[in-house]
């Protein structure tokens, strides 16, 4: 999966100026990261790209965050990426319901750069091999 020893991380954000700098911010830690705007581009560059990790907003359009979650789930494991969710949801029970959901993380944006880091670095220990 990983040609190049990178690893590959999904953006799946709606707003543009947000998902495009937390791509940059990936490439500067030195990861292979695409962004994506909507829930169903979001299934469709996982298909095509194999993220390893998907940063995942839960209010993305045409369909949320939650119910690309429950999409991925139906993958086979070996091609299913860890999630993380990165959003303005942070009560107790949009956490739950994340966890719930199979993220295996939630993040409150805006998310310091460190939190990201150490989010992406605790999602690669959940990595197969």
């Amino acid at each position: 999966m990983q040609t190049d020893g990178k690893l590959r991380i999904l953006v799946a954000e709606d707003d543009r100026d947000t998902a495009h700098a937390l791509a940059r911010l990936l490439r500067h830690m030195g990861f292979e990261s695409r962004v994506c705007y909507t829930g169903l581009q979001c299934l469709a560059c996982i298909e095509e790209f194999q993220p390893q990790i998907v940063l995942l907003d839960l209010g993305m359009p045409e369909i949320d965050g939650f119910e690309v979650a429950e999409r991925i789930r139906e993958l086979a494991s070996a091609s299913r990426p860890v999630l993380v969710a990165l959003t303005g949801y942070g009560r107790q029970v949009d956490r739950e319901r994340t966890a719930r959901a199979g993220f295996a993380f939630h993040l409150l944006k805006p998310a310091l750069a460190g939190d990201i880091k150490t989010a992406i670095e605790q999602a690669c220990r959940l990595l197969p091999g």
